[in-house]
């Protein structure tokens, strides 16, 4: 083979792959908002006038300009007479208000648990929502529903379609 044959051979070769191929597209993404801080196995304790108001644990957060985004949650709130804590897979926190999701578990120190897979808390007016189905258990009695608001202040539980099993004390 002619050496000039073999160079031919070679720039055309070259010649068709700068031609003929076209290079791949790339993904182009759009961060429209990139988080402030993040934060991994972290607690953040809040504390007012009269003491210790909250405690937040989780596994890994995102802080952005006005919100936290977590995972795994433990949320302590402490009031005048009783300590709350939530727990839950995900949350979002903004400005007191929590909006929570999967597997939101609510204890109360007087008794009062209940699981939902969705629940609201506002930290400033102590009160849990849920338009999820949920369990509730006051002491010993069971209650079984489809939507949730209990006032932590007035100990007041509202909720639709419920099924309670109440034990009644004898005298």
């Amino acid at each position: 083979m002619n050496i000039n044959l073999f160079f031919i051979f070679i720039f055309t070769g070259l010649f068709m792959i700068f031609f003929l191929f076209e290079p791949l597209e790339k993904k182009k993404y759009m961060f429209n908002e990139i988080p402030l801080l993040e934060l991994k196995d972290f607690k953040l304790t809040e504390l007012d006038l009269n003491g210790l108001s909250s405690i937040l644990v989780s596994s890994v957060g995102f802080k952005y300009k006005d919100r936290y985004i977590l995972q795994k949650l433990s949320f302590t709130d402490s009031d005048e007479k009783y300590t709350t804590n939530i727990q839950s897979d995900r949350a979002l926190y903004i400005n007191g208000h929590l909006s929570l999701d999967g597997n939101v578990s609510y204890f109360r120190e007087d008794g009062v648990i209940f699981q939902t897979q969705k629940a609201n808390y506002n930290k400033n007016t102590k009160i849990i929502t849920s338009a999820e189905k949920y369990i509730a258990y006051i002491g010993k009695n069971k209650a079984i529903g489809t939507s949730l608001m209990y006032n932590s202040k007035t100990r007041v539980m509202e909720s639709q379609n419920i099924m309670l099993n109440y034990k009644v004390k004898e005298r």
